[in-house]
């Protein structure tokens, strides 16, 4: 197939959809496809042939209209036969919404600050500026703009046909998934080791990860909180951030790096927490029970739905449950002393279908049909 990829800035170590494209690029690469990536910006290295596409406005909800339209018209006019985008995208062939509905995620920012500051607000969210075109992008795109649509969790595909019944048909659940040979419980004790030393915990005092570039909307104030109740039972490393976050300051035990390696942070913790007002999936999580290390999630994060087994961690009702949280941290780590190996193995048993390569043949073959099937547009 001659695929086209579009997307508006390439960068992979940005994580989340970019990383997720290029890996699927590479993928399609290996399996002769033939692969053109279609954005406005690169950094770092392309799989296939880049395109740089421009698009000009005075406000950003404009930019992205346009772009959008020239990201399409580019790919059409190399001759892809089948195009796949993230983003903001009126119409494609496969449209991959890693972050689900942009209306969704405006309520979870809402729901953060609400309880972080205290203000209300009543009834639905309503959309303005950029955010209104990006609401009105998407919308055109779900009711028949996207051939089909993809989304990471089943979470996130109630939250579309609850909002966009029209997509039934053209919906699939495919999660982006992860390399389960590099996240592997077998890396646990050198990477241990490693992220002590690197932290510089207490000796003896479990080391609590909070992967998280976005820390409010994650869950942090909540967390940071709850383990102020419970004294200093465990060094907190929140990872992720570009900036210190205020509450690693107010912690007796707690240390913030803006960037470590993700297998280290997932098989060297003894625990992975986040109360998370909103995640369509969680691949730090993820990736932490591919190394059987527990998790603490709220009921918010698409991970939840895998947390089924009795060693792999506890779901919080609400993200801002203080007690409730600090409670399920406490419970964990009295018990970790009793973790075994095979407890290790079964919390990685629990995601072992979430598989990198298994998720890339699910989109190539979702591609392959949408390529096979005449499209009278």
């Amino acid at each position: 197939m001659r695929v086209g990829l579009l997307i508006d800035r390439w960068d992979a170590r940005r994580g989340g959809a970019e990383r997720a494209l290029d890996q699927l690029a590479r993928y399609l690469d290996a399996q002769g496809d033939e692969v053109h990536v279609f954005a406005s910006q690169q950094d770092g290295e392309v799989t296939g042939e880049f395109h740089r596409v421009r698009a000009g406005g005075i406000t950003r909800g404009v930019r992205e209209r346009r772009l959008g339209r020239s990201l399409l018209a580019a790919a059409q006019g190399v001759g892809c036969e089948v195009t796949l985008g993230v983003r903001h995208l009126e119409r494609v062939d496969l449209l991959w919404l890693h972050a689900g509905s942009h209306r969704a995620s405006l309520g979870a920012r809402r729901r953060a600050a609400r309880s972080l500051f205290g203000f209300e607000g009543r009834g639905l969210v309503v959309p303005r500026g950029r955010h209104r075109v990006f609401d009105d992008i998407e919308g055109l795109a779900m009711n028949g703009g996207a051939r089909k649509v993809l989304v990471p969790s089943a979470m996130v595909a109630l939250e579309m046909l609850a909002q966009y019944p029209l997509a039934s048909g053209r919906l699939e659940v495919v999660a982006p998934g992860i390399d389960l040979e590099a996240f592997h419980p077998r890396r646990r004790g050198e990477a241990r080791e490693q992220l002590r030393e690197l932290v510089g915990v207490v000796p003896g005092m479990p080391i609590l990860t909070f992967p998280a570039r976005n820390p409010r909307l994650k869950g942090l104030p909540a967390l940071a909180r709850a383990l102020h109740r419970i004294h200093g039972k465990a060094h907190l490393l929140v990872a992720g951030p570009k900036r210190r976050p205020r509450e690693v300051r107010g912690l007796p035990h707690a240390t913030w790096l803006p960037e470590v390696d993700p297998v280290l942070l997932a098989a060297g913790a003894d625990l992975c927490v986040m109360p998370t007002w909103r995640d369509t999936l969680g691949l730090a999580l993820v990736e932490a029970l591919a190394c059987g290390t527990p998790v603490i999630a709220s009921g918010f994060a698409g991970v939840a739905e895998y947390l089924k087994g009795p060693h792999a961690g506890l779901l919080l009702d609400e993200p801002d449950d203080v007690p409730g949280l600090a409670a399920r941290i406490d419970k964990v780590l009295e018990g970790l002393d009793d973790l075994d190996d095979e407890e290790r193995f079964g919390i990685r048993q629990l995601v072992s279908s979430l598989d990198v390569q298994q998720s890339c043949a699910r989109v190539r073959a979702i591609l392959k049909g949408l390529a096979n099937t005449p499209c009278d547009r």
